[in-house]
């Protein structure tokens, strides 16, 4: 199976999560919100220089690369959120819901998108490789592994870890292969690494 669809079946598992899926939900609502107002998007735009991605229909990893993109532009998106313009907008428009700018105030909603996005920023990394032009056969072995070495050292609680271990495994064994692991003895980012294991078990 190739290893792209894999990945995006794995972030559509952890999307799927209660405590992940309420979260792209609400975030996705702030994007929503934002984006589709010529009037907060132009007061947004004074206050960020980056722009908020709406997620694509086809891949779950835009939920993702959504969440990484409103995680970045936090800052300015509370700063829209009590500018005084904006505020005087919003008591006027009738399409306005007030949820969708008061979550960015929440500090809860804001550490919920921050684990999320350290859990799945290296999936949508590898994502991203797989899907170049670079060989890269030899590190996915390798970048599976730091994916799930990462959640053991992670802040998540140890439900959320295991929840997502099992998730991870589960894709892992569906899309390894023998070619996995022979790139990854092979390939020469890796071989310093091999050498120290070697020696260190001898």
């Amino acid at each position: 199976m190739c290893t792209a669809h894999c990945l995006d079946l794995l972030l559509e598992d952890i999307g799927k999560l209660t405590w992940t899926s309420n979260v792209i939900v609400e975030a996705r609502g702030v994007v929503k919100f934002i984006t589709n107002h010529h009037k907060s998007l132009a007061i947004h735009r004074q206050h960020c220089q980056l722009e908020l991605l709406k997620p694509g229909e086809t891949r779950f990893a835009s939920q993702f690369i959504m969440l990484q993109r409103i995680h970045n532009c936090k800052d300015a998106l509370q700063e829209t959120a009590v500018d005084s313009e904006f505020k005087k907008w919003l008591s006027c428009s009738r399409n306005a819901v007030m949820g969708k700018t008061e979550k960015v105030l929440n500090d809860s909603f804001w550490q919920s998108v921050a684990e999320i996005v350290a859990l799945s920023e290296p999936i949508v990394s590898l994502l991203r490789l797989v899907d170049g032009m670079v060989p890269c056969v030899g590190k996915i072995y390798w970048k599976m592994y730091e994916i799930d070495a990462g959640l053991l050292n992670s802040s998540l609680t140890e439900t959320k870890k295991n929840e997502i271990r099992v998730i991870v495994n589960k894709r892992w064994k569906m899309l390894h292969n023998d070619l996995h692991s022979a790139g990854f003895v092979l390939d020469p980012e890796y071989r310093l690494f091999l050498r120290i294991q070697i020696v260190s078990s001898a």
